[in-house]
């Protein structure tokens, strides 16, 4: 504590006591931790961006792989969304599509389209290329990114383009 010195009306030294007591601290604690609880959750949506980066990532990933077992096993591949909100890679077996990877579900916030549409599949040939030029995104109200496909097959991870 710090002490200060004054003098009174009547001319004697009076030590008065400056600080802050046991209530006043407790009080502030007290309230730091009120701000705390009510801007912390406010907070936890801002990690989202990061969910659209990390499943456009793994979008891309996907597509590529894709295109990539197209050509060296020479048959059809197909990347699929199903309602926006889970994608899968299947093969052409000759008596349909098989599925060659488990289903991906993306996070709730996170939606994926097909050139504009919830659902809808790329197909890739033999040869590597598509039928037509096309384009995977992924929003979630605030961050948006974008893969696109070309005709020739060649995936390209394009970002956050709107």
């Amino acid at each position: 504590m710090h002490r200060a010195r004054g003098k009174n009306i009547q001319g004697r030294i009076v030590r008065r006591e400056t600080g802050v007591t046991l209530v006043e601290m407790l009080t502030f604690v007290a309230l730091i931790g009120i701000l705390a609880a009510v801007a912390i959750p406010s907070l936890a949506p801002s990690s989202s961006p990061y969910d659209v980066i990390r499943e456009a990532r793994r979008a891309h990933s996907a597509l590529v792989e894709a295109r990539s077992r197209a050509t060296a096993e020479q048959r059809d591949y197909r990347f699929s969304v199903s309602g926006g909100n889970s994608y899968q890679v299947e093969y052409d077996s000759g008596s349909g599509w098989t599925l060659f990877r488990p289903a991906v579900d993306l996070p709730d916030r996170v939606a994926m389209t097909i050139g504009g549409n919830a659902s809808g599949a790329i197909v890739f040939k033999p040869h590597g290329w598509v039928e037509g030029p096309t384009a995977v995104a992924l929003d979630d109200g605030r961050s948006y990114q974008r893969v696109s496909v070309l005709a020739s097959g060649l995936v390209r991870w394009e970002g956050p383009t709107p």
